[in-house]
């Protein structure tokens, strides 16, 4: 145990005090050290008090010696270096050094021998850890194959609103949407991330393409694509609820841009008698093919509200972008009167199905019409697994207040929240428009199977405070009232998915329209 300079002055001056303590000259050996017989008595108590030692583990012994030995070698080289290159042997200075370093060489590679071989006793001589270590009284718990896992408590979709946002206080600019993001959302390192990573690429657009691109090498920039779509994925998991194609989880996902083959006519068997002739029918067939078809939304928000945005104000965002897509979806999915345009947006699902006028608003019309709307299932073979109502919530909640003769509720089991009609399924959505006046409302009845759907499950955010925008949830084409957003201090938010969908059968055959439904 080496001491240090003062602890060594420390120990002397102790030492010597206590001798004169011993022989009576106390005086004068205070004078001599300019001590008061005080600190005379602390300085002893010191000396008799236990040494602190930096103590290393054996490892780092191991690690600080090799290290040395190195060094020492280094400079047992460079000694014989010097001879070596005049050509010459090493005179008496350079071997009498040369000789010393060899042999501090010797002396630290035995020491590091001793190390490891203690430290290899030290192994053998630890107890090992078992799962049983862990139980008792007083113990931590060892729990083998659980995983330990980390959940942040930033509400659901906030990060990809944070990613939106940071974009449009940046008016676009990725790089400094990446600075804004660094100095507002610390808490949120992988919004960070993938604006870095953005700023690589190109662009926030790109990073849903480099995702789907061929697989390549992992880099810093794969990790923060993969950071992106879990961003994307969380916002999509928040939105699906709010869809109807989200609640919808039995359609028939097919990928773009693929044929599917779809039958038109079918065939049915007959009985045949002895040495008769078996008749023959044909089946008729032909083939849809779901191209890409792209959904946008525009949501306008002030630059102070993004700008200044909390928690709450972030949340308020999420909820618009969430809102504004869900209910452009849904109305485009459900609308009956909504055609399409032919390579910009398909027609809706209902837009071509069997239409069933109601009957009336009794509980025995009721029965007439959903028998009706049920024929199809029967008649045409359509198998009702994965059938569901689709109805308005003003529809659910009064069919769930009807009554019997009884004073008892005649569907139980529903509610304006859902619930079951006549066994199936049923699921609210306001985006069953009005077919005539405002109180004649619509429900359809869709055989899940039987809607053909494709879907990128992304979506793209842009946004701009230049842009000159219609403030209408339907823009038409031509000279139309534009808002300036910059005019105004306005910040617009695009978001963009690409889906599309089909009947699998003519007709839209297994979906049923019940109209005018004033119940």
């Amino acid at each position: 145990m080496k001491l240090t300079r003062n602890l060594a002055i420390f120990a002397m001056a102790a030492l010597a005090a206590a001798g004169a303590f011993a022989a009576g000259a106390v005086d004068p050996l205070l004078q001599l050290l300019g001590m008061s017989p005080d600190a005379a008595v602390g300085l002893l108590v010191m000396a008799n008090a236990p040494a602190v030692i930096d103590a290393k583990t054996i490892t780092e012994q191991i690690t600080q010696f090799s290290t040395k030995l190195t060094t020492l070698r280094e400079k047992a080289s460079e000694i014989l270096g010097l001879g070596i290159k005049e050509g010459r042997t090493l005179d008496e200075h350079e071997t009498e050094q040369h000789e010393q370093v060899s042999s501090e060489i010797k002396t630290v590679e035995a020491h590091i021998a001793l190390l490891k071989k203690h430290e290899t006793v030290m192994v053998t001589q630890a107890t090992a850890i078992t799962p049983d270590a862990g139980k008792g009284e007083g113990r931590v718990e060892y729990r083998g194959g659980a995983p330990i896992t980390f959940k942040s408590n930033i509400p659901p979709g906030l990060r990809f609103t944070r990613l939106s946002v940071a974009m449009a206080i940046a008016k676009g600019n990725v790089m400094h949407a990446h600075e804004i993001a660094k100095e507002r959302y610390a808490d949120t390192p992988d919004v960070v991330n993938c604006l870095k990573a953005a700023i690589t690429l190109g662009g926030t657009d790109q990073l849903s393409t480099v995702n789907k691109a061929a697989v390549t090498a992992v880099t810093s920039t794969d990790t923060a694509v993969a950071q992106y779509t879990d961003l994307e994925n969380e916002f999509i998991d928040l939105l699906r609820p709010k869809l109807v194609l989200g609640r919808m989880t039995e359609l028939t996902r097919v990928p773009f841009m693929s044929r599917q083959g779809r039958q038109l006519t079918g065939v049915s068997g007959s009985f045949v008698g002895e040495g008769a002739p078996k008749p023959v029918q044909k089946q008729t067939y032909d083939n849809v093919t779901l191209g890409f078809a792209k959904v946008a939304v525009i949501v306008v928000l002030s630059d102070e509200a993004v700008r200044f945005s909390s928690i709450k104000a972030e949340m308020r965002a999420r909820d618009d972008m969430v809102k504004g897509i869900a209910t452009y979806l849904d109305k485009r999915f459900m609308d009956p009167a909504y055609s399409g345009i032919a390579n910009v947006s398909p027609a809706s699902i209902t837009n071509g199905a069997t239409r069933i006028q109601s009957s009336g608003t009794t509980l025995a019309a009721i029965d007439t019409d959903v028998r009706t709307a049920m024929a199809m299932f029967a008649t045409s073979d359509v198998d009702p697994t994965t059938a569901v109502w689709v109805m308005p919530a003003a529809v659910a909640l009064r069919l769930s207040m009807k009554r019997t003769t009884q004073d008892e509720k005649a569907f139980p089991e529903l509610s304006m929240l859902g619930g079951t009609w006549y066994g199936i399924p049923v699921i609210v959505s306001n985006s069953m428009v009005a077919s005539g006046s405002p109180a004649e409302l619509q429900i359809a009845l869709v055989t899940q199977e039987e809607v053909l759907m494709a879907d990128d499950g992304g979506i793209t955010i842009d946004m701009s405070t230049e842009a000159s925008v219609q403030m209408n949830d339907a823009p038409s084409a031509g000279a139309q009232s534009l808002v300036s957003l910059w005019q105004n201090n306005l910040v617009g938010i695009r978001a963009e998915r690409y889906i599309n969908w089909a009947p699998r059968r003519a007709s839209s055959l297994g979906i049923a329209l019940i109209e005018n439904t004033n119940y």
